[in-house]
């Protein structure tokens, strides 16, 4: 069947009339009953001025998002005008996630309202819904939670206007009704998300690239020291002789440099200033002017001997030579706590939530400036754990 053909096939609407009196003559809707027909409507409406941009010209776009709506049993062109393809994830509007919900036969009532001062941190829109056989569920989204999930003012990546600044009251309702229909009917709307939710997340940049030689890397494996579940190690024992260009290994590993956050040497080497460098033997004597454990204010060394001690916990030995002696201190400096709100930044942790996990864990104590180097290392790891 031609291309035109298939266009012609999805076009025959089946006339019905309703037996009652003075009531309008209306057209079913049309669904495809098979590939052909399928194909067909979708082609024909791709070609159309009917639907949205995303899938204006792009049959194999309509196709989809047809079989997507007729999974939640809506009709092809409302599921055409009701399902968005938003940074590469396909969502429905938040009026259709309401309409398929109430056509379940298990919905029985629902309800919205807002509660609290007006665009107030306590002003909450309201969500409740009843499935039949179950009682009331309320979900809520207000001001505040906006606020903490960064959404609240939100601009675009080029500074313009956002929903969240030109419409902020039916953004709050779009998320308390997203989270409440799918909380009660997520079998209904087939853990679809409502696209006022995902247009806030950012869209992925990350880059796939890269290839693997399976042959080549399989060179490089070793015996195990373990038993091979009844398949042995035979030829694991020696790496195979491949064909390669001359002067390259391909058995020899090379590892990633690391690199220190505070002094930024490379590969667990640390300049003796650094926080994470390691304690200058108490009894070793510097080779220029033979102070032990430490070094004379004629040493060249003294100046960053001096800096580090002020690093150096409570209580840490000092020299008798150096009549300049540092009192040892337990603060932090200020490039590592400049460091600790730059992984909490990059992190999206607000500075409360910083104060409250340090006061929590660490004794009630209220100020980052109060941790000791392991408390500073704690803080730093929870961190980069979220």
């Amino acid at each position: 069947m031609s291309e035109k053909q298939d266009a012609l096939a999805v076009a025959q609407p089946i006339r019905i009339t309703e037996s009652q009196p003075n009531k309008l003559t209306r057209l079913a809707v049309f669904t495809p009953t098979n590939m052909t027909e399928a194909m067909g409507l979708a082609k024909l409406l791709a070609q159309s001025d009917f639907v949205p941009k995303d899938f204006k010209g792009k049959p194999g776009n309509c196709f989809l998002a047809m079989q997507m709506g007729a999974e939640l049993g809506v009709p092809p062109l409302q599921a055409l005008q009701n399902i968005a393809i938003i940074n590469g994830r396909p969502s429905i509007w938040g009026d259709l996630a309401l309409a398929v919900v109430q056509a379940n036969p298990d919905y029985e009532d629902h309800k919205e309202f807002f509660t609290g001062t007006p665009f107030e941190d306590n002003f909450t829109a309201v969500f409740q819904i009843k499935r039949k056989g179950s009682g009331w569920h309320q979900t809520q989204f207000s001001v505040g939670d906006a606020k903490t999930a960064k959404l609240w003012q939100k601009r675009g990546s080029n500074g313009q206007d956002t929903p969240w600044i030109t419409n902020p009251k039916r953004m709050l309702q779009m998320r308390s009704r997203g989270f409440g229909l799918r909380d009660k009917f997520a079998d209904a709307l087939k853990g679809m998300k409502l696209a006022e939710e995902i247009m806030d997340i950012p869209p992925d940049t990350r880059v796939e690239g890269g290839t693997l030689d399976v042959k080549n890397e399989m060179a490089t494996l070793s015996a195990s020291s373990e038993p091979n579940r009844g398949h042995g190690n035979e030829g694991m024992v020696q790496a195979p002789a491949l064909s390669q260009p001359p002067g390259m290994d391909q058995t020899q590993n090379k590892t990633d440099d690391t690199i220190c956050a505070d002094c930024q040497e490379l590969n667990g080497k640390h300049k003796p200033e650094c926080f994470y460098a390691a304690p200058a033997d108490p009894k070793a004597k510097c080779g220029e002017c033979n102070a032990q454990g430490g070094h004379l204010p004629k040493c060249s060394k003294h100046a960053a001997w001096k800096a580090s001690l002020a690093k150096q916990p409570q209580g840490a030995a000092q020299p008798a030579q150096d009549s300049e002696k540092v009192p040892a201190s337990t603060e932090l400096t200020k490039k590592q706590i400049d460091r600790l709100w730059t992984i909490a930044g990059s992190k999206s942790i607000s500075n409360e939530d910083v104060h409250v996990y340090v006061k929590e864990t660490h004794g009630g104590k209220t100020s980052v400036k109060e941790l000791t180097k392991e408390e500073y290392d704690d803080v730093c790891a929870w961190m980069e754990a979220q």
